[in-house]
C-alpha cells in the first residue's frame, strides 16, 4: 500500500493526505483499475476486484464502460490472482 501511495504522490504531485490509501482488494482474485472520463470532463479511477476469471473481469469492465455517460473508459491495469500485472498501460 505504501508503494501505491508513493506512486500516487509521484505521478500527481499531490501530498500524502490527498493520496491516502482508501481502497484495496483482499482477496483480489482478478482485479482491474479502469480510467474513466465523463462526457462533462470529470475523470476518476474505478476498481474492480474479486472476479474469479479474466473473462468475468473483462465482462464486468465492458458492462461498466458501456455507459453513454463516459467519453472514455478503459482498463489501465489488470492483475491476476497472484498479484502479477498482466496489463500495465503505463509500461
Amino acid at each position: 500500500m505504501e508503494c501505491a501511495q508513493h506512486e500516487c504522490m509521484e505521478q500527481s504531485g499531490l501530498g500524502e493526505a490527498d493520496c491516502a490509501i482508501n481502497l484495496w482488494c483482499y482477496p483480489h482474485a482478478w482485479a482491474a483499475q479502469v480510467a474513466v472520463m465523463h462526457v462533462e470532463g470529470i475523470h476518476w479511477s474505478k476498481f474492480f476486484c474479486d472476479h474469479m476469471t479474466r473473462e468475468e473481469l473483462d465482462a464486468a469492465v465492458a458492462l461498466y464502460c458501456g455507459s453513454e455517460m463516459f467519453s472514455d473508459c478503459l482498463p489501465v491495469r489488470i492483475w491476476d490472482p497472484d498479484g502479477t500485472a498482466v496489463l500495465d498501460y503505463e509500461q
